[in-house]
């Protein structure tokens, strides 16, 4: 199995927000004071595991759009403590969607 692309990411993230979305892979991305979130994946065909980190603001903004919220507020949704159960659920949903290309 070959590793994501980003171009693959893309494509599927525009299709599904109906918005150009683009990725791209930095193996050691630049140290930021934006909140991020990890998720943890199981490669199936390799058996091996894959650590992705996001930021929280853009995966809540992904989320926003498919429950048609705008960007601004699912970022705002997501902040809250506890999270808004509906960003939250949104938020699932995107990286459940991720992981069919990872």
């Amino acid at each position: 199995m070959t590793e994501p692309k980003p171009f693959d990411m893309a494509k599927l993230f525009t299709q599904l927000v109906g918005k150009d979305v683009k990725f791209a892979l930095f193996p050691h991305p630049a140290v930021t004071q934006i909140r991020q979130m990890y998720g943890m994946y199981s490669v199936v065909r390799t058996g091996r595991e894959m650590v992705v980190k996001a930021d929280l603001p853009l995966v809540a903004a992904l989320g926003a759009a498919l429950i048609g919220l705008p960007a601004e507020l699912g970022a705002e949704r997501a902040l809250q403590t506890p999270m808004d159960e509906s960003i939250r659920d949104a938020i699932h949903e995107v990286l459940n969607i991720a992981s069919t290309v990872i």
